[in-house]
């Protein structure tokens, strides 16, 4: 006879903490004042390792975070903007020059002995001016206007002549002679040469 099973009631069984059904698993350290610390994090330059790093998690968790908590992501990517329209400005200040206030402080021992006591006697604010970056400009102008100020890369091709037996033979010799080597070339034999030579000997 074939047994008959009694399906238990509770759903899931309590060995498995991960099915459906049972109240299991490892809570999350995720906590709601994250979010205001990513963003501030992002804001100053903050990497998402480091992030991570800071919130005591994996990288992995970090970014599990992100896809379950939309406003956790949100100020991430908040935070990232921001910092990234902050070196914007910073690029373009640098590429254009700026002025740099300058204080000088002017010092003077006043006083004899052990009354003698080091006093400001003049201070006086001035501004320096910083001369534009030429890397600075390059990379903007590179990135705003690519079409006007890329690196371009020009290849021609040019046709290569053959030479012939004897400009290379010419060649080599010139070489050869250069270098201070002796050789005996044959002397150029001209036509009709060899059948005078052997009428000769005939007669």
């Amino acid at each position: 006879m074939a047994k008959t099973v009694q399906k238990k009631k509770g759903g899931a069984p309590k060995g498995n903490k991960f099915a459906v059904g049972n109240k299991g698993g490892r809570p999350t350290s995720y906590r709601p004042e994250y979010i205001e610390q990513a963003r501030k994090l992002c804001q100053i330059g903050a990497t998402d390792v480091e992030m991570a790093q800071f919130f005591g998690v994996h990288i992995d968790t970090f970014y599990l975070w992100r896809s379950l908590y939309q406003e956790f992501s949100e100020a991430i990517t908040a935070g990232k903007a921001f910092a990234d329209e902050r070196m914007k400005r910073s690029l373009y200040q640098r590429g254009i020059g700026y002025n740099l206030p300058v204080v000088k402080i002017e010092e003077r021992l006043l006083g004899k002995g052990k009354n003698a006591k080091l006093a400001i006697v003049k201070r006086t604010t001035s501004a320096e001016h910083i001369p534009g970056d030429v890397g600075a400009q390059k990379m903007w102008l590179c990135n705003r206007l690519p079409k006007e100020w890329r690196d371009k890369i020009e290849h021609t091709h040019e046709a290569v002549r053959e030479i012939t037996p004897a400009e290379a033979l010419e060649n080599l010799v010139s070489i050869l002679v250069r270098n201070g080597v002796q050789i005996a070339l044959p002397s150029p034999t001209i036509e009709g040469d060899s059948e005078e030579q052997e009428t000769e000997t005939q007669t």
